[in-house]
């Protein structure tokens, strides 16, 4: 499927649709440093599209084995800077202040976020 999308993106690649669902399949397959190339040009096509930071941002996380980059932290705040709710964000913005030693600023982060979060949510 993705050799395919990739193919149908080389004959149309201004289809953002088709960029965004590569970059999901690549990281379901676990290709993060890929999925981010992919995000890279939705973004260039729509510089607005704030699910394509997040992703992107979460792309360059998992390709650092976790690690919450500079560059995924701005990615991330972007996202925060359009959609101050976004979970995602926020989780990883938590994560990047635990990584770099501010365990209680992560707590705070962590407990906002489940304070703000309905009680089903997934996370």
């Amino acid at each position: 499927m993705i050799v395919q999308l990739r193919e149908r993106l080389a004959a149309s690649p201004e289809r953002t649709d088709g960029w965004l669902m590569l970059g999901r399949s690549l990281l379901l397959t676990d290709r993060p440093a890929e999925a981010v190339e992919a995000f890279d040009r939705v973004i260039a096509l729509q510089p607005g599209e704030v699910e394509a930071y997040a992703l992107r941002a979460e792309a360059l996380t998992l390709a650092a084995d976790g690690s919450v980059t500079e560059a995924a932290q701005r990615d991330f705040r972007a996202v925060l800077e359009r959609d101050p709710q976004h979970p995602g964000a926020r989780y990883y913005l938590g994560l990047a202040r635990l990584q770099q030693g501010d365990t209680r600023g992560a707590y705070d982060d962590w407990y906002a976020l489940a304070a703000d979060s309905p009680a089903d949510a997934p996370w």
